[in-house]
């Protein structure tokens, strides 16, 4: 009778190609063993699956589909001219970085001047607002798992629109209890547009193979953005602080914030 004998294991393989593999079936040098590349060839050890939506729920995007292998130098050129990655990095500057930094300064000062707020009715307000950013984080978690690609990005573009007419809105209202909605709703905003901007803007870089290039420009942009709101704060409390002139200014800061809405889809 004919002997045979066992293949040799699969090569143990980490990262990204691990995470792959689990989702899509792939194995290390060999075919995909579900989905809808089951059954085709491996090519140079590792074959790229396309996952079927019965494996990645809706939309089967989880992760996306390998790239080769991209020099280091030709991957951070390739991403600081991605048109998509550097339109999300200054999403996240402006709606996490540049508005959040200007209320953060501006609310406590409106709060205290026009409405007689003390501190402790300040720190609880603040505190609401923070309930707000959590809520709106843990809401995109479970939100995005469930969407497909398209309406990922259709719900981040909501969310920044949001912010957006929140910011403007939010030194408009003559009652206290106006204000701090409109203040809770834009860091609720906020912290949806963090959670979806960056989920967004990494599996970008995966596409491109450049994903450590994108956050660290990300980074950068996000920080400047924080400063530059500080700045914008300055201007709106600055000499005599009138209040048209700081609703002027939010309400500026408000419609740049809405015109990321463009490089959320």
């Amino acid at each position: 009778a004919p002997q045979t004998t066992a293949a040799a294991p699969p090569a143990p393989i980490s990262g990204v190609r691990a995470a792959a593999a689990l989702i899509s079936g792939v194995e290390a040098g060999g075919a995909p063993t579900s989905g809808v590349g089951a059954g085709v060839p491996a090519e140079g050890g590792y074959t790229a699956a396309v996952l079927s939506p019965t494996d990645a729920g809706e939309g089967g995007d989880l992760l996306p589909p390998p790239t080769a292998h991209v020099p280091p130098r030709q991957a951070r050129v390739g991403a600081l001219s991605d048109g998509r990655a550097v339109c999300l990095s200054l999403t996240l500057a402006l709606c996490c970085g540049l508005v959040r930094s200007a209320l953060d300064i501006v609310i406590p000062m409106w709060l205290r001047r026009q409405h007689g707020f003390g501190v402790s009715a300040i720190a609880r307000a603040s505190a609401l607002a923070t309930i707000c950013f959590v809520g709106g984080s843990a809401l995109s978690g479970r939100l995005l798992d469930r969407m497909a690609a398209r309406r990922r990005d259709t719900a981040l573009a909501a969310a920044v629109l949001l912010g957006g007419c929140a910011a403007s809105a939010v030194l408009l209202s003559p009652h206290a209890w106006g204000v701090i909605s409109a203040f809770c709703a834009f860091y609720a905003a906020s912290a949806f547009v963090g959670v979806a901007g960056t989920a967004a803007l990494e599996a970008r870089g995966q596409q491109i193979g450049a994903a450590d290039t994108l956050m660290a420009l990300s980074t950068l942009l996000w920080t400047a953005g924080f400063a530059v709101g500080g700045g914008v704060a300055n201007i709106a409390l600055s000499g005599g602080a009138s209040v048209g002139r700081q609703r002027a200014v939010m309400a500026a800061v408000g419609l740049l914030n809405a015109a990321g809405v463009g490089g959320a889809v």
